[in-house]
């Protein structure tokens, strides 16, 4: 990691300075300060990228994952309803005994008949 200006720089070597001085009760020289951030960036710098860039692909995936769900229901939807749209009109009957049924599916409606023929 490299640090883009002087004005970083000089603010995490401060914070450095004042943290150590406040927590460890150590007051660090302008230039042991200076070295230590460089430390800091150089060797643990990279850990964090690291981990950032980690949690960035676990972000994009659960997104890329919850929009390939939302694709996939408005797919099945869409098939379902064009499929049921495109079936030219036909009939289907059955008889089971003691009911007969006509089924009529067309393009625009669903009529269905059914008559009980039971007998006592």
């Amino acid at each position: 990691m490299t640090l883009n200006s002087a004005a970083q720089r000089d603010l995490l070597r401060d914070r450095l300075s004042k943290y150590c001085a406040e927590t460890f009760d150590l007051e660090l020289e302008q230039f042991d300060a200076e070295f230590f951030v460089d430390f800091i960036a150089k060797e643990l710098g990279p850990l964090f990228y690291n981990a950032g860039i980690e949690e960035a692909i676990r972000t994009h995936q659960a997104w890329s994952e919850r929009i390939r769900e939302e694709m996939d229901l408005k797919r099945s939807i869409n098939t379902a309803y064009r499929r049921r749209r495109s079936i030219k009109p036909c009939i289907h009957h059955g008889y089971n005994g003691d009911s007969f049924s006509i089924s009529v599916y067309g393009k625009e409606n669903h009529v269905a008949y059914h008559r009980s023929t039971r007998h006592f």
